[in-house]
């Protein structure tokens, strides 16, 4: 559902999916999520970017 909506970065896309995780998943504790962008639209020869969050939910108020 996430991926589907638009994201100028990369970072709000991981917000929502974190959000979306402990919302949904009570038992959940922490979510450690990588996201990688294949073919990223930047001027360089690079396979792709990404960004990697480890967020508990005692942290959660600081991505909201």
């Amino acid at each position: 559902k996430e991926m589907e909506k638009p994201s100028k970065l990369m970072e709000h896309l991981a917000g929502r999916i974190i959000n979306a995780i402990f919302r949904n998943f009570d038992l959940a504790e922490q979510v450690n999520l990588k996201i990688i962008k294949e073919n990223p639209p930047i001027n360089a020869d690079c396979d792709g970017c990404g960004i990697s969050m480890d967020i508990k939910r005692d942290e959660l108020e600081l991505i909201q």
